[in-house]
Formats: structure tokens, C-alpha cells, sequence
């Protein structure tokens, strides 16, 4: 049986000082459990930094790639991004 993807929509603040709606698509809630997602590991509110595949035809989206929570915890594969920078 397969696990359906997740769909998180989240406010990305703009340029005009508002937010836009954004549609990320994430791994199966298997997957992320095991990544360290919890029911609460995100809460309306929190400000972190969201690393994604965006869409091809530049929409408000993406593929979840990692998270970087405000404590610094990180999530996903968000390591493999930046193994360049110390």
C-alpha cells in the first residue's frame, strides 16, 4: 500500500511587505516521522527557513526538500545543501 504524499501550505512573506500562499508537497508521513517530524514539529506561527525544489512553471510551490527550524534543528535533507558553507 502506498502513503500519499503530504501538502503543506505555508505564508511566504513577499516584497510588498504581505505574504503569499505557498504549496510545498512532502514525503509520505511514514517518512517524515522517521526524519523527525512530529504532529507539532510545526506550529501556525513559527518562523523557519523552508528549502524546496521549486515548480518548473515558477507557481507559488515546490518539493520539499528540508527545514531549518528557529532553534537550528534541521530537518530533511537540508545538510546536503549546504555542505559547503561551515
Amino acid at each position: 500500500m502506498d502513503q500519499p504524499a503530504q501538502l503543506d501550505q505555508i505564508d511566504v512573506p513577499n516584497d510588498k511587505g504581505g505574504s503569499t500562499e505557498w504549496s510545498v508537497e512532502s514525503l509520505s508521513t511514514g517518512t517524515l516521522s522517521r526524519q523527525g517530524w512530529r504532529p507539532k514539529t510545526f506550529q501556525p506561527g513559527d518562523k523557519v527557513s523552508i528549502v524546496i525544489w521549486p515548480m518548473k512553471d515558477g507557481s507559488a510551490g515546490g518539493s520539499f526538500v528540508g527545514a531549518i527550524l528557529a532553534d537550528g534543528h534541521k530537518l530533511g535533507n537540508v545538510q546536503a545543501l549546504h555542505q559547503d558553507q561551515p
